[in-house]
């Protein structure tokens, strides 16, 4: 509350900000031949009506202000972070869905809501005796780094869906074609300004039913993210991938948002990446075989990839056994780490760093950007690496074993099988998919990095299609 005194006085309560009242003093200050300013009124009148100015733009200021601005105006004023929030998708086939989550103190989640997402998941598959991971990709369902926007594939339509995001509230901002065949993983610029979606091209739907195959190479798709949260493609952004056929499992932008790099799996090997122009459309794709010449040395089949705020790439490798029974190779997946010139070519850091599990499938950043962790599905497994500046990886127990998702004695893909697919991490907790169970658990994240499981904070109760999840205020 501000009040005026006779001469010279301009007081203030409530308010610890004294910057912008000192301003308003001189303003009020009288010069020294008026020493009451209350007898000059032409003088009071010009005095009060520039302080009704200042007041204007003062406020007007504040409004335009952002939450962090206000709490820095007023610091004695507690700080209390928003809720944060969880998201995943049912990707049924005949109407895929958001599943809206909130997240407690305590890591608990609580459902709050279902958000139709316009068009339609992939389904179950078929050459699993339980047809989860359907999508075979990191990415599915992601959030803006601002945490205003939330995308989606829909993988059977061939379309993208964006939310805005409220909480853990969605508001339906567009529905636009994916740019290709079966789209898989979507990434955001760190500007959040651009979406690019890389399609499949049908390669792995011979198991999905009501999806035609394309044999094509598949390809990325850019689009502008409007104020509302729409979308509208980039002209000249859509590229192929690696001339192979072959499966796509993670599209993602660099930390600067020059680089776009996917991977390849299953029929080729490859990391593609593509530098990104000043008006946001990528360029031609370069192709790094990790399986032949001198660049053999590297991990084979990169399921899923995470840069670290260094500009590092680091992949998870399925490393598959020879032709014809292609399978996860025991105990064999690794994780590369590469780095990219400004033309966007990549090199090896890290080769082959083991994980000592098998199947390596899924990989993320703590929110804190302090650990790397990657998800190997068939060992029931979450690994654990402290990052370095360098690139370099230190794991966080003798094994890199940090945490066993459950019961590893059920035969993988079946029934009673704990096989954790995706994860994310938020301030302190971590979230992990395991759609067998129908269910997402809920991890503490402690010293060191360490995981510890916290049975009553998880949910239950979501379909076996279950794919993709993301968190507001997450690691990357």
């Amino acid at each position: 509350m501000l009040y005026l005194r006779s001469g010279d006085a301009l007081h203030r309560r409530s308010v610890n900000n004294p910057v912008w009242f000192a301003t308003l003093r001189k303003v009020f200050r009288s010069p020294t031949q008026h020493k009451d300013p209350f007898n000059n009124k032409r003088l009071f009148m010009k005095k009060f009506i520039s302080s009704l100015s200042l007041l204007a733009l003062t406020l007007a200021l504040l409004t335009a202000c952002d939450q962090a601005d206000l709490f820095d105006l007023f610091p004695d004023r507690e700080k209390t972070p928003a809720a944060g929030a969880v998201f995943t998708m049912t990707n049924a086939l005949s109407a895929n869905e958001v599943v809206a989550f909130r997240t407690g103190a305590d890591g608990q989640l609580t459902q709050t809501g279902k958000y139709s997402t316009g068009g339609r998941g992939s389904g179950p598959r078929t050459d699993l005796p339980i047809g989860r991971d359907a999508i075979v990709s990191q990415y599915s369902v992601v959030l803006s780094p601002d945490n205003k926007n939330l995308f989606v594939v829909n993988a059977g339509s061939n379309t993208v869906t964006s939310f805005r995001v409220n909480g853990s509230a969605l508001e339906r901002a567009s529905v636009i074609a994916s740019g290709g065949t079966y789209p898989v993983s979507l990434t955001v610029s760190p500007d959040n300004k651009l979406l690019y979606v890389v399609n499949s091209g049908g390669v792995d739907t011979d198991n999905v039913p009501g999806v035609t195959k394309d044999s094509t190479t598949g390809s990325i798709q850019g689009f502008y993210i409007g104020s509302n949260g729409s979308l509208s493609a980039i002209p000249g952004s859509n590229q192929p991938v690696s001339g192979q056929s072959s499966s796509k499992g993670t599209i993602a932008f660099s930390p600067d948002g020059r680089i776009l790099a996917v991977l390849e799996k299953a029929r080729n090997s490859s990391v593609v990446s593509y530098v990104v122009d000043a008006n946001g459309a990528a360029g031609p794709p370069r192709v790094f075989d990790t399986r032949t010449g001198p660049t053999a040395a590297a991990g084979e089949d990169p399921f899923s990839g995470v840069f670290d705020s260094y500009g590092f790439l680091h992949t998870v490798n399925l490393n598959l056994t020879p032709p014809p029974n292609r399978r996860p190779a025991l105990n064999g997946a690794t994780i590369t780490t590469y780095r990219f010139d400004r033309d966007g070519q990549a090199s090896i850091v890290n080769a082959a760093v083991p994980l000592n599990a098998t199947a390596g499938c899924w990989i993320r950043i703590s929110a804190d950007g302090r650990y790397l962790y990657a998800v190997a599905t068939d060992s029931r497994a979450i690994c654990g690496f402290a990052l370095g500046g360098d690139g370099s990886l230190t794991p966080l127990t003798p094994t890199s074993v940090v945490a066993i998702a459950g019961d590893q004695t059920p035969p993988v893909g079946t029934a009673n099988a704990v096989d954790p697919l995706d994860i994310t991490f938020t301030s302190g907790y971590a979230y992990n998919i395991i759609p067998i169970q129908g269910s997402i658990q809920s991890w503490k994240v402690g010293e060191g990095g360490s995981l510890t499981l916290q049975p009553a904070s998880g949910v239950s109760g979501l379909p076996i299609t279950t794919q993709g999840i993301a968190a507001t205020n997450a690691g990357r």
